[in-house]
This record gives structure tokens, C-alpha cells and sequence, in this order.
């Protein structure tokens, strides 16, 4: 690890830290690191990464130990820019949308790119009604909506917010938003006793939960049982959360949107498989994962990456 030069003593706490992480650029840094090696004290390390952290500048993970807990901080954004933007210029796709009457502040073109999606999504001339009917008029199943519309939309403001093209309360706008439209969607679960029962949540210390609603949203249209814990929560509460059900369920299904917790996955994983055995099965999905890691994962049933796997785990709960 590199230490930061005698000129970058003169900064505050937290430039300093902040450049500190960027010096080491995909790595994971602990906090004591910070405390030895940019001499501050761990005080001002809490109240400085507290606030890069609200700033979605950087991401904060603790993990359990015998003693205490052993605390790591790492650059969300620089993540996301060397796993997901390519050097080349992106190609930014359209989304076709058939509105009806528009309100005339509210105008929602036929044909528009993300982009154009994305800053009507995240404007004050908002409206949630006539959006939905423009998609309804479009997507007319469940499964187009997920992987034509919500996927490559929400993969582009991860794109547009790690070049720091949209601030991170616009990003919050936009998911919220996203949020509502697919929270009004989701149909009551059905007593169907032929159907699978799945459980879905998201990674220890993950925070983005809109590919889990995404999934929820399709398979309760499916009418499969679906029980969505929405939130992250410690592993030890999900195991015991499972044995108190009246059943097992027949599926765990866990996502991952960031790739700093590729290490937390395959150790809930490990977990999971040696307490459950065969009685439970686990589905793992989500951008944190790429094509080329699909083989690390050897306790997972199934990865789902792309559309092709998502048909595959529908087909596999029946």
C-alpha cells in the first residue's frame, strides 16, 4: 500500500482518506490501515468515511469476528468503472413507448434513448400514471418489462452515476421511482401448491434491491410463492429466519449488484450449502457477477446473468 506524501498532511481527514483509496485503486483498505498509515485518529477516520459514504463516494463493509468486527471501506465508483464501463464508447440503446394522452408537462415521446429515459425519470414533470400506461402500452408481459425495460435502464444509471453524470441523489430519484412503478405491479401471492416457494434477498451489506423486486414481480405473475426480505441482513438472522418457517423453502435466491461483495457471496454460499445441503436450493444473480466468474460459484444451483438464465430458473422451480 502506498502512503500519502507530506504535502497530503495538510488536507482535511477526509481528502485525505479519499485519495489514500483511490492511490489504491480496487482494493479493500481497513480501517486501522488508515489509522497507521495516515496517523489520524479513529474519530476523525469515523466521521470522515461516514461522510464520503453518504456522498456514495465510497462503500463501507463490516465483518465479524471472534472479537469485534473488522471494518473495510473501498471506491464504489472506481468499481463500477473498471468492471462495467468498457474503454469504448457505449451504445446507448432506445426503448420504444406508446403513450396515450400526455400531460403537457409530463411528455413521454414514442421512441427515446436511456438517456432521455433517464432525465425524464429524474425531472420534477415526473408522472408515475402516465409512465405506466406508456409501458403497459409496450411491454405487455412480465418478462420483456424485467429484461427489455427495468435491466438495461437501471444498468445505464449505474453507468451514467459512475462517471459522476448523475449526482447520487439523482440516482436515488431514479431508483425510487423505479421502485414505485414495480412495487404497483406486484399481484398477490397465490396458494398454489404445484408452484415453487422462493426466498429472495440480497447479499450481506448489499443496498440495491431492485433486481429482487424485478424478480418478484415475475414470478408472483407466474404465480409462484415468492417471500422478498427486500433488505440485507446479517447471515446468521437469514439461516435462522429460514429454520423457523413452517416449510423450507424450495429456493434461495441471492443478488449481488456490486462486485466488492463477490467475497461475501461465496462465503454465504459455502454457509448455506453445508447447513441446507440438498434440501434448499441457491440461485445467485446480478451485475456484481461477471460472465467470466460464472465458474467460482460451484455451490450455486444456478447463475442467472442474462435472459437466457432467468427462463432457466423459472423453468427449474416448477
Amino acid at each position: 500500500m502506498e502512503n500519502c506524501s507530506v504535502s497530503d498532511n495538510q488536507l482535511p481527514a477526509r481528502e485525505r482518506i479519499f485519495r489514500y483509496l483511490r492511490q489504491n485503486r480496487g482494493k479493500e483498505v481497513p480501517v486501522s490501515e488508515l489509522s497507521s498509515n495516515l496517523n489520524l485518529k479513529r474519530t476523525t477516520i469515523s466521521n470522515a468515511i461516514k461522510e464520503l459514504n453518504l456522498q456514495g463516494l465510497i462503500e463501507i463493509e463490516r465483518r465479524p469476528l471472534k472479537r469485534g468486527r473488522y471494518t473495510v471501506i473501498y471506491l464504489t465508483s472506481d468499481l463500477i468503472k473498471e468492471r462495467y464501463v468498457h474503454k469504448d464508447e457505449i451504445k446507448r440503446e432506445e426503448i420504444e413507448l406508446k403513450g396515450g394522452e400526455q400531460d403537457k408537462h409530463a411528455q413521454i415521446p414514442e421512441k427515446i434513448s436511456l438517456n432521455e429515459m433517464i432525465n425524464y425519470l429524474k425531472s420534477q414533470d415526473f408522472d408515475i400514471e402516465e409512465f405506466t400506461k406508456a409501458l403497459d402500452s409496450q411491454f405487455n408481459d412480465s418478462l420483456s418489462f424485467i429484461t427489455d425495460f427495468v435491466t438495461p435502464l437501471m444498468y445505464e444509471v449505474g453507468i451514467q452515476w459512475a462517471h459522476t453524470i448523475l449526482s447520487t441523489a439523482e440516482e436515488h430519484v431514479i431508483s425510487n421511482r423505479i421502485e414505485q412503478l414495480i412495487t404497483t405491479k406486484i399481484p398477490p401471492n397465490k396458494n398454489n401448491e404445484n408452484k415453487g416457494n422462493v426466498i429472495l434477498v440480497p447479499v450481506e451489506g448489499e443496498r440495491h434491491v431492485i433486481s429482487l423486486l424485478s424478480l418478484e414481480y415475475l414470478l408472483r405473475v407466474l404465480n409462484y410463492k415468492v417471500i422478498n426480505l427486500g433488505r440485507a441482513l446479517p447471515l446468521r438472522s437469514l439461516i435462522q429466519y429460514i429454520k423457523d418457517l413452517p416449510e423450507l423453502p424450495d429456493w434461495i435466491f441471492m443478488s449481488i449488484t456490486l462486485p466488492a461483495y463477490l467475497g461475501t457471496i461465496k462465503r454465504n454460499l459455502g454457509y448455506l450449502h453445508e447447513i441446507f445441503d440438498t434440501k434448499i436450493r441457491i440461485a445467485i444473480g446480478g451485475q456484481g457477477i461477471t460472465e467470466a466468474e460464472r465458474n467460482q460459484f460451484p455451490e450455486a444451483d444456478i447463475i442467472s446473468l442474462n435472459k437466457e438464465d432467468l427462463i432457466q430458473f423459472i423453468d427449474l422451480l416448477s
